[in-house]
């Protein structure tokens, strides 16, 4: 028995316009799929790094400011009173300091912490203001 033309299909050139459609639809599917993969794996990754910083700052939290002596900062971590050196700009400038304050980082669990971060900040600010000043 022989097959006959299908008379519900589309031919010619509307058969291969079909055609083109469905194969652009399949493309633009497929795009999207890995896209959103893509997604998926960039915001796994933005999640880690963000419980990995949150588990730094909350240990952080318990870290205060005790004083400032010989151009250390002196830090309470965890009963023990330890020095930490100042890390800032070298373009750090005295007319300057009262808003950079805040921005001035010092190495506490591996990580650069601004001091505005750290608690004791706003009781210490005038002392390191007046220290920095001297230094600069």
């Amino acid at each position: 028995m022989k097959k006959g033309v299908n008379k519900s299909k589309p031919k010619g050139t509307k058969w291969d316009k079909d055609k083109k459609v469905k194969k652009s639809k399949r493309f633009e599917e497929d795009k999207m799929r890995r896209r959103r993969a893509e997604n998926k794996r960039a915001n796994a990754e933005a999640r880690k790094e963000r419980k990995a910083e949150q588990a730094i700052m909350e240990k952080v939290a318990g870290a205060k400011m005790v004083g400032f002596r010989r151009g250390m900062l002196l830090v309470e971590i965890n009963g023990e009173v330890e020095k930490r050196a100042l890390i800032h700009s070298k373009k750090l400038e005295k007319r300057i300091l009262e808003l950079k304050i805040g921005d001035i980082e010092i190495k506490l669990f591996g990580k650069n912490v601004k001091l505005q971060n750290i608690e004791g900040f706003e009781e210490m600010k005038e002392q390191l203001m007046w220290e920095l000043e001297a230094i600069l």
